[in-house]
């Protein structure tokens, strides 16, 4: 194969799944690109901050792209810094970790169709539950980073992602991919990872019906 791709990454469980998978059937990861919120200097939606990503991007041996954006500048700035790829590296290839929202996928494509990129979904449509077991059996290791706390219990915060914790979640009702936003993973570890990367966790934090935990790196 060799095709040199980039990958949209938010740190999770899902895109991280999805950059195993691309390099498996042959891909090149050449960039692993995050949006990050211009005010708190953290990832969108999943709440990393940009520090700990240069810490993942060391221990993947995949340089990180972090794309400074606000809310309205978002969809743009992605744009831009997809278009600067190509021109300097010739990638034309961006890779997603979505699954089965179809409205997702939609706006990934319309992105990459006007930046001339091709867009692959490696997870697309299949079972969200053999995706979960496929990421805990594979060796991946991720921590419960944020939850809604309408309907999950802060007891989960900054728990390990686990077969005994996908069995529990089917258990009480949860999707155990989280694709509601029921919870978001930062993935710390794995078989791509070339060591794993030394975190610690804060106390949780709430912000609207959210919790969260600050994942920091330890290593300076």
């Amino acid at each position: 194969m060799n095709e040199k791709f980039v990958m949209s990454y938010s740190g999770g469980k899902d895109s991280t799944l999805a950059l195993y998978r691309m390099i498996k059937n042959g891909y090149i990861p050449k960039y692993i690109m995050t949006t990050i919120n211009e005010e708190n200097k953290h990832s969108w939606f999943h709440g990393i901050s940009a520090e700990l990503f240069e810490a993942v991007s060391k221990c993947l041996e995949i340089p990180h792209v972090p794309i400074n954006t606000t809310h309205y500048t978002y969809r743009i700035n992605f744009i831009e810094e997809l278009k600067k790829i190509k021109e300097k590296d010739n990638i034309n290839i961006c890779a997603f970790g979505d699954i089965d929202i179809q409205m997702h996928r939609d706006w990934a494509e319309a992105l990459c169709k006007e930046s001339g990129f091709e867009s692959k979904f490696p997870l697309w449509h299949e079972s969200r539950e053999s995706l979960v077991r496929e990421f805990v059996n594979s060796g991946f290791k991720a921590k419960i980073k944020i939850i809604d706390t309408d309907k999950l219990d802060k007891k989960y915060l900054g728990i390990d992602f686990t077969n005994e914790l996908i069995d529990e979640f089917i258990s009480i009702g949860i999707d155990p991919a989280g694709e509601s936003g029921e919870f978001h993973t930062f993935v710390y570890d794995g078989p791509i990872f070339k060591k794993p990367v030394n975190i610690e966790l804060s106390k949780p934090y709430d912000f609207e019906n959210h919790s969260s935990v600050n994942i920091i790196c330890k290593d300076k």
